[in-house]
Parts: C-alpha cells; sequence; structure tokens
C-alpha cells in the first residue's frame, strides 16, 4: 500500500478495533467448538481483515470523489452558468457550500436541479 492510499489515523484506530473484536470473536468460537488456537490462523485473519477494511475505505473514498460536483462542474453538466447554479442551490437547499462562489453537489442535488421548473420569463402578476 503505497503512503497516498495510508488510512488517516482515526479510521486506522477504528480498523483496528474491529479487527481485533473479530479476533476476540473467532477465539470464543474457537472455545465453544472445542478446537485449538492457532496464532498462525489469527495472524492471517488480522492481515485479511485488516487489507479488507483498508480496501473498503479507499474505494469509499475514491466512489464519493467520483460522484461529487463543483460548481463549474455541475454547470456544465446541467448546461447553465455558474451563477444560476448557485442561485438554483440557495433556492433549492441543495448542495454544500465551500465558499463564496463554489458549492460542491452530488449526483442527487444535480438531478433535483435538472427536474426544475423551467419556465422562461418573469412571472405573471395576479390580477
Amino acid at each position: 500500500m503505497s503512503q497516498s492510499d495510508k488510512l488517516p489515523a482515526e479510521e486506522e484506530q477504528k480498523l483496528t478495533g474491529l479487527v481485533n473484536l473479530e479476533i476476540i470473536q473467532y477465539k470464543a468460537n474457537l472455545k465453544r467448538q472445542g478446537s485449538t488456537f492457532d496464532p498462525n490462523t489469527v495472524e492471517i485473519l488480522s492481515i485479511v481483515l485488516r487489507e479488507l477494511g483498508e480496501i473498503t475505505f479507499n474505494r469509499g473514498v475514491d466512489y464519493a470523489l467520483a460522484n461529487v460536483y463543483t460548481t463549474a462542474q455541475a454547470a456544465e453538466k446541467l448546461g447553465v452558468s455558474k451563477r444560476l447554479v448557485i442561485r438554483l442551490a440557495h433556492k433549492m437547499g441543495v448542495g454544500k457550500k465551500v465558499s463564496e462562489s463554489v458549492f460542491i453537489f452530488t449526483n442527487r442535488d444535480i438531478e433535483v436541479m435538472e427536474n426544475r421548473n423551467r419556465v422562461a420569463g418573469r412571472p405573471q402578476e395576479n390580477p
């Protein structure tokens, strides 16, 4: 695993706790079954669980990053200006504001903005 794939410290602690819990449960199951404890099996189990946790975490991060859009990307995807995307975000309550002119949007946010009421022009005055 490269340095860039390293888990954040908080996630590393969570993973270590989960791996240790699984090993404790494994040992308890062996004891209930009357089987003998094999340290090599526990070591292999620990390695596999840790690698699985790291892969799952990194895929989740990759998936999340692949499915978010900046204001500019949302504007391009919707075929409108960045300014309109910001107005829609405020009006429709979608996206997360990062700075004054930058929001982050999910696929669902883009979908909501795509399905907006597109009546052009000024609203008619009520008589």
